[in-house]
């Protein structure tokens, strides 16, 4: 099974390393062929267009080749693909294609929408506001926290409940009781996309960032959503959900364990949905009704 990683890795004990992680946990090293630019590779290339190009190039290249897309953060190859459209192009027909996903944002509405956000660059704004627009999911300023402050941590990673949803559709969260998600905001969501988590009634959920969200409707608002349709499969996170451990200032702390117990179950839903479309082309190119 190919993995291709959206994200540029940022070493170890970074939020993206700590992803790829938990990825490779839940997916079975030896079962798993994981591809994704290096810090490093990316950094040294000083804006070296002859560079660049090949750098794109074999990312392409290796996007077309693999069974399952991940992003873990916001900031990745999509956000550096402007001279880059054959990136995009593959992107979008991988997608089509209904190429697995999972895409992880992590701060989606302050570098989207804030005034002054340090990655409002109207470029990032508008391939990642495209792409999100096209796949029916709309992001929103609801930030939500734990609505114990009694314990640091516990305030900024919040809980969140399984919605109860069509077993045919996702059975992702069917062995856990609750889940965290740590900087999660709300997202609202169009045709073909369902809300797999609920946020529960006891969070606090912070409207100052858009007032115009209106108070949270905790059936078409969610921090994880799922895309299932004819063309596409893929999940939608807004928040850190998939990691071995979180980081803050403040303390460190391992995952919720139904967290991992979770991980492992969209992973599986991903790989079977890599052999569903497998099986589809399969039959339309023997030619079988």
């Amino acid at each position: 099974m190919k993995y291709f990683i959206l994200d540029i890795h940022d070493g170890p004990n970074g939020a993206i390393a700590n992803c790829v992680d938990a990825l490779r946990i839940a997916a079975l090293p030896d079962q798993a062929e994981i591809f994704y630019v290096g810090h490093d590779v990316f950094v040294n290339l000083d804006l070296n267009q002859e560079l660049f190009q090949k750098l794109f190039q074999k990312a392409t290249e290796q996007l077309r080749d693999a069974d399952i897309i991940i992003s873990f953060t916001d900031r990745n190859l999509l956000a550096h693909s402007r001279h880059f459209p054959a990136f995009r192009e593959a992107l979008y027909k991988k997608i089509d294609n209904r190429t697995p996903f999972f895409f992880q944002f992590m701060d989606i509405w302050e570098t989207y929408h804030a005034p002054n956000s340090r990655g409002a660059d109207p470029f990032l704004k508008h391939y990642y506001i495209e792409l999100l627009t096209y796949l029916g999911i709309h992001p929103t300023g609801i930030r939500v926290y734990n609505s114990d402050r009694s314990e640091y941590y516990r305030k900024f990673t919040p809980e969140f409940e399984p919605t109860a949803i069509d077993p045919g559709v996702s059975n992702a969260f069917q062995d856990v009781g609750s889940v965290g998600i740590f900087e999660a905001n709300l997202m609202t969501f169009g045709e073909g996309n369902s809300a797999l988590l609920r946020s529960h009634d006891r969070n606090y959920h912070d409207l100052r960032r858009d007032p115009g969200a209106g108070a949270p409707n905790f059936e078409r608002h969610s921090p994880f959503i799922i895309r299932k349709t004819e063309n596409h499969f893929g999940y939608f996170v807004s928040g850190t959900f998939m990691a071995v451990k979180f980081h803050h200032i403040a303390e460190k702390t391992a995952v919720p364990e139904t967290n991992v117990v979770a991980i492992s179950s969209i992973v599986r839903e991903l790989q079977s949905n890599v052999r569903l479309t497998r099986d589809a082309n399969n039959i339309m190119s023997s030619g079988v009704v």
